[in-house]
């Protein structure tokens, strides 16, 4: 059992006031006092009593992160972590993780309940699709503290711009002579995201005076698809495509995934990158795949775990009666990487 305030001051013989003042690094007490403090404190294991702490200052000085259990509504981009820990250190917070099964967090009086248990001040939500729509109702019921991670709420919500994501890789490709490149889905997205960034594809297409392109090659849901090294479906339906005569001159994969596929598919079929086909991908950062570093639109996944701490600090400061209206998107940047050049003269495979 760790020793308390009151039998260092007894061992010591100085107030509990003076021990207080020291282990919080408040004036009050001389420094030989504080440091003479800080040593004993430190030789006999001192630990701070959170909870008390929490009782007197009504803070317990954590964030709870809350997923869903389903398949892919909960990924965390390394950099969205990375972002969220930088924020909260900054504030001396800490983070905890639940994972939480969609009927409980729709029963009311659950959530509010692992407020109490889990001993959070607030939560950071990254339930990005499917979630049960009256968790926002409950939130807003019971004024929980909460913001959104990528989730399709404008309500407390923070996430990347994908439509600019869309319209920068395209705007991208028309500088460099493509007319009209084509925006390649492996199955229909089932993440608003989809939306968002064929909707800024097209409007760049269009706006430079070509043809938008949009192709979901798939009819199945993307999470039906097989995706194991042995028999991955989507290279499959990838290669198909580009085998085809009419192929694009350039084409932005969806994601990470569709732009590793679109690499490997025209290594296959002898097209020669970029000369023969340029690609740009949307994906959490630049890597090199078979060599080649991606030409990538870089999602800001460490300014949106950032931003979304230090709106969740705003809530614990105001307590509002309801969060900001809209979502705050925040914008990538373009990364160039070896993927992408002007249109060549290679004819389409036959």
């Amino acid at each position: 059992m760790s020793i308390t305030q009151r039998q260092l001051a007894t061992e010591l013989g100085v107030s509990q006031m003076a021990v207080s003042f020291a282990l919080n690094d408040k004036p009050g007490v001389n420094a030989e006092t504080r440091q003479r403090i800080l040593d004993a404190a430190t030789a006999a294991g001192y630990r701070p009593n959170a909870a008390a702490r929490a009782t007197r200052s009504g803070s317990t000085r954590n964030v709870e992160l809350i997923l869903g259990l389903h398949e892919g509504v909960s990924r965390i981009p390394t950099g969205l972590l990375e972002g969220v820990e930088q924020a909260l250190t900054l504030h001396d917070l800490h983070l905890s993780l639940s994972r939480l099964p969609d009927e409980k967090l729709v029963e009311d009086g659950f959530l509010p309940r692992v407020v109490r248990e889990v001993a959070a001040d607030g939560l950071l939500i990254n339930y990005t699709h499917f979630f049960p729509t009256e968790l926002l109702a409950l939130i807003r019921r019971h004024r929980i503290p909460a913001v959104w991670l990528n989730a399709p709420v404008e309500e407390g919500c923070v996430r990347p711009d994908d439509h600019a994501a869309g319209r920068m890789a395209a705007e991208h490709l028309l500088e460099l002579g493509h007319r009209d490149p084509a925006l390649f889905f492996v199955s229909a997205p089932e993440h608003h995201s989809g939306e968002h960034r064929r909707l800024g594809f097209e409007e760049a297409v269009a706006a430079a005076g070509g043809t938008p392109r949009v192709t979901v090659e798939a009819s199945r849901p993307y999470r039906e698809i097989r995706r194991d090294l042995a028999t991955d479906e989507r290279l499959a339906y990838t290669q198909r495509w580009l085998a085809r005569a009419d192929r694009p001159t350039a084409v932005v994969g969806y994601s990470h995934a569709e732009s590793t596929m679109l690499l490997i598919a025209a290594a296959r079929l002898g097209l020669r990158v970029p000369e023969d086909l340029s690609i740009v991908s949307i994906a959490d950062e630049i890597t090199p795949f078979l060599g080649t570093p991606l030409t990538t639109v870089v999602l800001p996944w460490a300014a949106i775990g950032r931003t979304a701490v230090e709106l969740l600090c705003q809530h614990f400061k105001r307590r509002p009666k309801r969060p900001s209206a809209s979502a705050i998107q925040i914008r990538p940047e373009l990364e160039l990487g070896a993927t992408t050049g002007p249109p060549g003269s290679a004819a389409p495979p036959a």
